[in-house]
């Protein structure tokens, strides 16, 4: 049995649709959240800047508790099947590499 055509004149837009087909025509954003927090300096063209971040410190600099990783468990990840542990790892090293087996 062959599908029929939805004719154009059956259209089931929805309020949210109908919303972002208005926002991209005219560029009206002014519904989607409360900017009212953002000085006027904030904003270049339209476009809210950010906050200037602090500078990330170095190792030296921060001489707290850091994260190592010493190996990473994949269960059924892309090509591995089941569990595999990949690791230990170097503590010196800092990146490593995976042959991918497809």
């Amino acid at each position: 049995m062959a599908v029929k055509r939805k004719d154009k004149t059956d259209n089931h837009d929805t309020p949210a649709k109908n919303k972002r087909i208005r926002q991209e025509k005219v560029g009206d954003f002014s519904d989607d959240e409360d900017l009212s927090d953002i000085d006027d300096a904030d904003i270049f063209n339209g476009i809210r800047i950010p906050v200037e971040l602090p500078p990330i410190k170095s190792a030296e600099e921060n001489p707290g508790p850091r994260m190592v990783i010493t190996e990473i468990v994949a269960n059924n990840f892309k090509s591995y099947f089941g569990e595999v542990t990949i690791g230990k790892f170097h503590k010196v090293r800092t990146s490593f590499h995976v042959l991918s087996c497809k």
